[in-house]
């Protein structure tokens, strides 16, 4: 099971934890939003049959089915990018592996809520709704 690297510490020193956490990990902010931007230019110019139907045009999937075209859209462009990382094979493995170190790999979550973004129930955590505004 993943211990948090909150625990034991107190609150007023987690926002040193995560800065450090950002600053180990192997990809930079930039290039995850890239990543990300591409896929989703893949999925939207992506066409379906002789007819050519279009995601978002002709075709309105479900948030589900949408997060999951992502996640594998996201998994080859950084595949492609960078050969330590590729998708998760099993159901035991994390969406996103990252082969040198495991501790690095991490889920894709994806939501169609406008209300609150939901906790990962696979670190152990239980489920709980932050709210947010987005603007």
């Amino acid at each position: 099971m993943l211990l948090s690297p909150y625990m034991n510490y107190p609150e007023s020193e987690w926002l040193e934890i995560t800065n450090k956490l950002i600053e180990e990990f192997p990809l930079s902010s930039e290039v995850l939003v890239s990543i990300v931007e591409s896929a989703w230019e893949d999925l939207y110019n992506s066409s379906f049959g002789n007819s050519g139907l279009k995601i978002g045009q002709d075709i309105f999937l479900p948030a589900q089915a949408t997060g999951v075209i992502l996640e594998k859209l996201i998994a080859v462009h950084l595949a492609n990018q960078y050969s330590e990382w590729r998708g998760g094979k099993t159901k035991q493995e994390k969406d996103i592996v990252y082969t040198i170190n495991d501790r690095y790999s991490f889920e894709i979550k994806t939501s169609s809520s406008k209300s609150g973004l939901f906790g990962n129930r696979s670190t152990g955590h239980i489920e709980q709704s932050i709210e947010r505004d987005i603007t």
